[in-house]
Parts: structure tokens; C-alpha cells; sequence
């Protein structure tokens, strides 16, 4: 509950947990909708669990490059494309 504790105490609401312990994790389902569990052994070495990861990260990633493309303009440069 440590986790939990520090997110609402930091009013952290974007987050994703990577953890091979789910006893951490206890409630109902759907409390932790961005636990992503996987073995001790292989950890995110995993393909399953960077594809998650990778899942997770897409939506915010492309909203990150959108507010550096606006930044670069306020600035008066234009973002450069990859070819």
C-alpha cells in the first residue's frame, strides 16, 4: 500500500507500476489498472511486458511531442521531420 500512499499523497494520476509481486497489490480488480506484473526471472526483459510498457508509454509520448512542436513554434523554429 506504500505505492498507493505516495501516489495520492503526491496527487500522481499518470503512472504505471512494474512489479513481479502481486500480494503487493491487493483490492478488488480494476484497482490498479496500471499494474503490469510480470516474472521475477525475466522482468521486463520480457516481449510481453515491453509491449505493454510500450502501450502504456504511446498515448503519452505523442502528447509530449505535440507540446515540443507547439514550444518550438512559440519560439519561432519549426520542428524538424524525420526523413
Amino acid at each position: 500500500m506504500a505505492i498507493r500512499a505516495w501516489l495520492e499523497l503526491n496527487a500522481i494520476t499518470d503512472y504505471v507500476v512494474l512489479d513481479d509481486q502481486p500480494k503487493f497489490f491487493p483490492g478488488p480488480t480494476g484497482y490498479w489498472p496500471t499494474l503490469i506484473l510480470c516474472e521475477s526471472e525475466t522482468g521486463i526483459s520480457d516481449i510481453s511486458v515491453q509491449q505493454k510498457l510500450r502501450d502504456w508509454m504511446n498515448p503519452h509520448t505523442a502528447s509530449m511531442s505535440t507540446a515540443t512542436e507547439g514550444e518550438l513554434r512559440l519560439r519561432g523554429q519549426e520542428p524538424q521531420r524525420a526523413e
